[in-house]
């Protein structure tokens, strides 16, 4: 209940008990002079009893006004719980679409962050151009095949690559320092001219962070119109 309330109820109340109280006392005396009632000395019980009788009413009054009153206020109370429950509810709401885009927000740099890593990471590996190629004989039955990488990128620590045909080790390269635009050679002599099947160069190293990465290569001897060579592809890393 608001105050202009209150003040509007608590003026009606003293209006009626000033109404009561001018009829009471003025009509008394009136129903006396009327013979409507006799007027004579009365004891102290009588006196407590006609007081009860004529203020009893009044106090009922006032008793039922204040709870009038207090209801009032209980349903402005109620409302004023549902309104902040409302204010509530729409708080967590905004909690939680804060929430969802303070996670968003923290997602989306957590993959800024991690993309420049991943590029910091790249940067630091050696960019690698291997050729395998038929090296020609050097005697009856005897063939010749030469491993070459080259370096463009970062220098790399322990490097090493090993080919093989299944569990045969054809030729290997090591280097404590592989700097770029370095260049490492392997031979290998034997006596297969062209080796059928996919061959495995599998290549290891240490970049500067610390970090030992590996990197496997396929080598295919394929065969076109005009000419055949041994076509290098990256499998794995």
């Amino acid at each position: 209940m608001s105050d202009k309330e209150q003040h509007i109820l608590a003026k009606r109340g003293l209006a009626a008990t000033w109404i009561y109280l001018i009829i009471l006392i003025g009509g008394v005396p009136l129903l006396g002079t009327l013979g409507a009632i006799e007027i004579k000395p009365i004891s102290l019980n009588e006196l407590g009893d006609l007081l009860a009788g004529a203020f009893g009413p009044l106090a009922i009054f006032w008793i039922v006004l204040g709870f009038f009153q207090q209801g009032r206020e209980l349903q402005n109370s109620v409302a004023t719980l549902e309104l902040q429950a409302k204010e509530l509810a729409n708080s967590v709401t905004q909690q939680k679409e804060l929430v969802s885009v303070t996670r968003e927000t923290l997602e989306q740099e957590r993959q800024v962050l991690s993309l420049k890593e991943n590029q910091r990471k790249k940067a630091l590996q050696p960019t690698l151009q291997i050729s395998f190629q038929n090296g020609g004989s050097y005697g009856q039955n005897s063939f010749v095949h030469d491993l070459r990488i080259v370096n463009t990128g970062e220098s790399v620590s322990n490097f090493s690559a090993n080919l093989v045909s299944g569990t045969e080790k054809i030729c290997s390269i090591s280097a404590v320092h592989f700097k770029n635009d370095g260049a490492l050679d392997s031979r290998h002599y034997g006596k297969i001219e062209k080796f059928d099947g996919i061959l495995d160069l599998v290549i290891e190293y240490t970049d500067r962070d610390g970090e030992i990465t590996g990197q496997l290569y396929g080598i295919e001897y394929v065969e076109q119109s005009d000419r055949a060579k041994y076509v290098i592809t990256l499998r794995e890393t």
